[in-house]
């Protein structure tokens, strides 16, 4: 089982930071999704003490909206997140 999240916001609202206090940010690149939008990909080391793992985080726009991926305790190299990422297509609404 892996803990995680998918959220949605408008791509004109600002840019909230889902990870805000979760750790520091490194750079893992970036994964191109199927319709080759590229994502940015991050994981957030935790502070020392902290009672919770790393978080891996992918970010994207697309259509006017911004997703984030965010999946704790990934591998180093955030291969969940990747795989979620690589996968992910929009799906018309009825």
């Amino acid at each position: 089982m892996t803990l995680g999240r998918l959220t949605s916001s408008p791509a004109s609202a600002p840019l909230l930071d889902p990870t805000n206090g979760l750790g520091t940010p490194y750079q893992l690149g970036e994964v191109t999704l199927p319709n080759g939008t590229v994502a940015t990909l991050e994981v957030l080391e935790p502070p020392s003490g902290a009672n919770y793992g790393p978080f891996t985080v992918g970010t994207y726009e697309e259509e006017g909206q911004r997703y984030t991926v965010m999946i704790e305790n990934d591998t180093p190299e955030g291969e969940i997140t990747r795989q979620i990422l690589s996968t992910m297509v929009r799906v018309p609404s009825a």
